[in-house]
């Protein structure tokens, strides 16, 4: 396995594209894509927010990819399950920036959650992994108020179909065993390069209500774990904090780096929802409160209920019922309007 970090501080294409190009060259691939091959390329397409949000993979990276894919003899499709219930795609595919990429590269869009399924063990994966020559893994380095970042491994959530998302939520609703699916998942899909975007990442209160901190990364690997690994070695990323690194066995890899230090502030819930097991979470709930709670902003739109695995949320007007749920922050992770905030209060009796 190798893991190649080089410093890019900028979208700028003809940088962009020479770095991710020198990177996939240390890598080895410079025959990889036989001619006429089919390959997905799998962004970060979490909500419908612009680039300068940091919520997704940058389109100029997907552009910069999708051209060295065309330029290797190799047909461009770009596919992801967004996160939620997210109701038009086209409206998604436009503000990301993907349907610009796919009209200038002459990519094809693919909406997985209209894609047929295959079911491995209890896990629904789109076929579009048995239909295509290669996967390209195109992650954003962000936190993630769940599972403490989301990076490689994580971004293939997104090859799970629709609100069976939500069901893997609420049948895996803590830190550790959700990772354990992740990594199960990680296994069955063929992501034969990850690229991980982190020119402008998130830190905070990820995966959308954070805030974009320019890291000034690009990442390649040749396994999305090692991929994962490596970030959080440079940010020193504790297993308590990033329960991946804790559950998965450490992988060998050869790490080639530019990057030295990475520095990324953690969500808030990483307390209670990266440390605590579940039994202990309920009883630190008693003594202390942290839940997500609508503010004033809501606009009514009703993706947090369509995205609630326990269908704890009702409206409009849009309330949560605390005795159903879960506190696996889906609302707070799909809000497009940033209406949901974790709240935390200490001796709630």
């Amino acid at each position: 396995m190798k893991v190649v970090l080089l410093k890019c501080e900028t979208y700028r294409k003809p940088i962009l594209k020479a770095t991710i190009e020198r990177g996939l060259n240390l890598l080895g691939y410079t025959d990889i894509i036989r001619r006429g091959d089919r390959v997905l390329l799998k962004p970060n397409l979490l909500a419908a927010k612009p680039p300068s949000a940091a919520v997704t993979t940058h389109p100029m990276v997907v552009e910069s990819v999708a051209e060295w894919v065309i330029d290797h003899g190799g047909k461009v499709l770009i596919g992801d399950s967004p996160g939620g219930a997210v109701k038009d795609m086209e409206n998604l595919w436009t503000i990301t920036g993907m349907r610009a990429v796919a009209n200038k590269v002459g990519a094809e869009l693919l909406n997985l959650n209209r894609y047929p399924i295959k079911i491995v063990d209890d896990l629904h994966i789109s076929k579009i992994c048995d239909d295509v020559d290669m996967i390209v893994n195109l992650p954003k380095l962000k936190t993630h108020s769940l599972t403490g970042m989301t990076m490689a491994v994580k971004n293939l959530f997104g090859l799970v179909p629709g609100l069976y998302k939500s069901h893997l939520h609420r049948v895996y609703p803590d830190p550790i065993s959700f990772t354990k699916m992740l990594l199960r998942l990680y296994r069955l899909i063929p992501s034969n390069i990850s690229v991980l975007d982190g020119i402008l990442g998130m830190e905070g209160n990820g995966p959308s209500a954070g805030e974009p901190k320019a890291f000034g990364i690009l990442g390649m690997a040749d396994d999305a774990l090692a991929m994962d690994f490596a970030i959080a070695k440079l940010a020193r990323v504790s297993g308590r904090a990033f329960p991946e690194i804790k559950v998965a066995p450490t992988p060998s890899y050869e790490l080639m780096s530019e990057v030295t230090t990475l520095s990324i502030r953690m969500p808030q819930t990483r307390v209670v929802n990266l440390i605590l097991p579940t039994v202990l979470r309920y009883i630190y709930s008693l003594l202390f409160s942290y839940r997500p709670v609508i503010t004033n902003r809501c606009r009514t739109c009703g993706v947090c209920a369509d995205s609630c695995p326990v269908n704890a949320i009702s409206g409009p007007p849009y309330t949560i019922d605390y005795r159903k749920c879960i506190l696996c922050t889906c609302c707070y992770e799909v809000c497009p309007y940033g209406a949901i905030k974790i709240k935390r209060s200490v001796f709630r009796i």
